[in-house]
């Protein structure tokens, strides 16, 4: 049952061991299993390199903002040697992601996806990349399918456990119980994936101990993201929205007053969606997070009883007459909106789509 899982996850030693910086500790060890093990190597990149023949190479650790590099051990010990060559010539690059997803990178005044970066930062020396993941994210696989190899933890234990054990004598211990540890996570992927938008709390006769449980080990963030980015790939595979949609990338770009933008994020621990249209100094949007979801508004320019009153005024030409409350002071200002549906990401969502797509398209409406 999935929650004798989370709570096996929850009293494993590693989850007490990670707790400062969980990528980090999961790098660690697959750079290891990497140094190691080489026949590791010639599994996850499957090049023209025969690591077990000897083939010399050396693993370093977030270098240089880069999780792990495989380089040329000759170019890295004796530069000098090689007059031709930088010190550091990576033939593999690897992004490992675990509690968190893909982010952007800033660039001069512009934000670029994470892949993109290294993408660029390493293009001459002509590398693998490969992406280690929890959570499959689609629209990254997608995007960048064709120059990066994706691979899940459960392909990383595949790898793995048919060939530790033969290096130093501890490995067996600490190795053996870092890929018990990772069996357990993909378990609980597992169940979180076969699940979609349906409830998570009654399946497999689960109940509402399960968001305690997976607050505790400190996987609600990933899990978050992950059930809201597949109610924005339903609403992107549908027809109900009337506007472009676009990924909000840079606060600073030129926005279009006819676009919807959209973004996926994190604050203080819990997983937001929110969708935005932009009208000169001010912006609107529709928010979903922490079991609301709400009609935002955010203009620096305009006092507080003006952006109070534009606000309601707005919330009314969308939603008709009734008793709208604003949630707080500041600059952002909100209203919460359909109060009476259920808007925990672990309930079963699978009726938000139509809405969702229905809010959207009266918030666009605003710049008509």
């Amino acid at each position: 049952m999935i929650l004798n899982t989370i709570e096996q996850i929850k009293n494993h030693p590693f989850t007490f061991m990670q707790l400062a910086d969980k990528e980090k500790f999961h790098t660690g060890f697959i750079a290891y299993a990497m140094r190691e093990y080489p026949k590791l190597l010639n599994n996850l990149l499957n090049d023209d390199r025969n690591y077990l023949a000897g083939d010399k190479y050396k693993v370093l650790v977030e270098h240089d903002s880069t999780d792990i590099l495989i380089v040329d051990e000759y170019y890295y010990d004796e530069p000098e040697k090689f007059p031709g060559k930088d010190k550091i010539t990576p033939f593999a690059v690897i992004e490992v992601k675990f509690k968190s997803t893909m982010h952007n990178s800033k660039r001069k005044d512009d934000v670029i996806p994470q892949l993109t970066k290294y993408e660029e930062k390493y293009k001459k020396h002509n590398p693998r990349f490969i992406y280690i993941y929890l959570f499959e994210e689609a629209e990254i696989h997608d995007h960048f399918s064709k120059t990066w190899k994706f691979v899940s933890y459960q392909d990383l234990i595949s790898m793995i456990e048919p060939i530790y054990g033969s290096g130093h004598i501890g490995d067996v211990q600490i190795i053996g119980t870092w890929i018990s540890y990772m069996k357990l996570l993909v378990e609980f992927s597992k169940f979180i994936k076969g699940q979609g938008l349906f409830s998570l709390k009654t399946a497999y006769q689960s109940n509402e101990k399960i968001c305690e449980l997976i607050n505790e080990i400190k996987l609600k963030s990933l899990v978050d993201h992950y059930r809201y980015s597949l109610v924005l790939s339903s609403l992107l595979n549908s027809n109900l929205i009337q506007s472009p949609l676009f990924k909000y990338t840079n606060k600073n770009e030129e926005k279009r007053t006819d676009a919807i933008y959209y973004l996926i994020d994190n604050t203080h621990g819990n997983g937001l969606l929110h969708f935005e249209i932009f009208n000169g100094k001010t912006t609107y949007g529709i928010q979903w997070q922490s079991s609301t979801l709400k009609l935002y508004m955010h203009a620096e320019s305009k006092n507080n009883s003006e952006r109070d009153e534009e606000l309601v005024a707005t919330a009314i030409k969308m939603f008709g007459e009734g008793e709208y409350s604003l949630n707080r002071d500041g600059v952002f200002r909100s209203i919460s909106i359909y109060k009476e549906l259920s808007w925990d990401i672990y309930d079963d969502q699978n009726d938000k789509t139509p809405i969702i797509a229905d809010c959207l398209n009266k918030l666009a409406s605003i710049n008509k």
